[in-house]
Parts: C-alpha cells; structure tokens; sequence
C-alpha cells in the first residue's frame, strides 16, 4: 500500500529503479500495489493488473501495516455526464480506448496522476484525460 508521510504527496512509480529514472505515474495514499520483487531501496511493484514499475520501499506499507494508512484518493467526476470518458492503457491518445467510462454512480476513484493531463482511475489503473472531468475533493478529504 502506497504510504506518504505527507498525504497530500504522490508517491512516483520509476520504470527502473532511481530517481532520474522516467516516472509512469504518481500515487495517492492508500493505492493498493503488489509487490513483485522485494529490493533494499527501491520494490519493483505492480499498479492494478497491468502497470509495473518501481517504487521506494520506505513509501510502502507491507501486511498489516497497511490498514493504518490514511487513503488519499480524489475523486473524479464527469465534466459532461452525457458523454463516455475514454480510458487508455497507456497515457496517449494514439491508441484505441480499452474501455469507456459512464458517469451513472457520480464519478470514479482516482489513485493517481500523469503529468498534467492524465489521472489514473481505479479500474485495472488506466488513464483517462483530465480534460474529461474535475476533481471532486481535495487530497485527505471525504468526498
């Protein structure tokens, strides 16, 4: 489970281990990861059902430990409910949606972002554009 000391942080996910290393996202407290393979510094870790990559160990609670963290998911909501957001695997546009998304529950979980245009929703972690809806609450907020 990603834990941040500071909440309203993202916790980055490398495609190798290091800070210079190309981030593919970066996550909200409380997201859910599968550890892959267990490393001193850095954990190589697995997002939803397809995105890996490597997160720092001291940002990550192990077993029980988890259940303390403090989840700090935002909230999406459609910016024009009538029409479908579409989710990409990965953050471009280039390729076809792997699925779309209907605004009938009030929007979606966000576990993280992508630079400034992609929130990664809570699906199998896709990313949908942020031009398709605002955020609901803040960081550590209920919503």
């Amino acid at each position: 489970m990603v834990d941040n000391p500071n909440p309203e942080d993202r916790l980055h996910l490398r495609t190798l281990p290091g800070k210079d290393s190309k981030v593919r996202g970066k996550f909200c407290n409380g997201t859910p990861v599968r550890i892959l393979e267990q490393q001193r510094e850095w954990n190589h870790v697995l997002v939803g059902t397809e995105l890996t990559g490597r997160m720092m160990t001291r940002y990550l609670a192990v077993g029980e430990a988890g259940d303390s963290v403090i989840c700090a998911w935002l909230s999406l909501v459609s910016s024009d409910p009538s029409k479908p957001v579409p989710v990409y695997a990965e953050p471009n546009k280039k390729t076809l949606p792997q699925e779309t998304l209907k605004d009938e529950y009030g929007g979606w979980e966000v576990i993280g972002v992508y630079g400034n245009d992609w929130y990664l929703v809570l699906l199998d972690s896709g990313y949908a554009g942020r031009q398709w809806g605002r955020e609901n609450c803040a960081p550590g907020e209920e919503g």
